[in-house]
């Protein structure tokens, strides 16, 4: 997904009906190629601190 492309998109047609729907279903869209932004996180629980 291009976050830049879906917010000019969203930005540009987002006032219509079917151009929120449309940003709406590809910002849920996943490929099976899509960088993950959380790959690199740690499994298991991991305790917030302050």
């Amino acid at each position: 997904m291009h976050p830049v492309a879906l917010l000019i998109t969203n930005v540009l047609l987002g006032w219509t009906i079917i151009g929120w729907i449309g940003c709406l279903v590809w910002s849920l869209w996943q490929s099976s190629n899509d960088d993950h932004f959380d790959d690199e996180a740690p499994h298991g629980r991991v305790e917030p601190t302050l």
